[in-house]
């Protein structure tokens, strides 16, 4: 099936893949690191294309020093990726008007979701 392409976003230093959609419930992709996170992308991309087709917005972001990210040596740590996750639910909520989170996380992604979900 042929997906709309994602939109990017600004997203504080950085920028955001965001998959339009029109939900009170939205999803923030918390992915994985290093080798893992290369072999889960194309993955997460399609989940998330298949759940903006549901209706159901999706942010993926890549966290500081990693991927699209520029280097910001003290937000390089679990504690900066946690804020970025928390800092993208926040982006979400703003462009798609939903009023509750899910955060999606693959490997350490997994962590950084549940501290995020904290948080928010």
């Amino acid at each position: 099936m042929d997906h709309p392409p994602a939109l990017p976003v600004s997203f504080g230093t950085g920028f955001a893949f965001y998959h339009p959609a029109n939900s009170d419930i939205g999803y923030v992709f918390c992915s994985s690191w290093g080798y893992d996170e290369m072999c889960s992308r194309k993955f997460l991309r399609l989940v998330a294309h298949d759940l903006a087709d549901q209706g159901a917005p999706v942010l993926r972001f890549d966290y500081p020093g990693t991927i699209n990210m520029p280097d910001e040596p003290d937000r390089m740590t679990l504690q900066g990726w946690v804020e970025t996750a928390s800092a993208a639910a926040d982006r979400l909520k703003e462009l798609s008007g939903c009023t509750q989170i899910v955060f999606v996380g693959v490997g350490i992604g997994s962590a950084i979701a549940f501290l995020a979900a904290e948080t928010s």
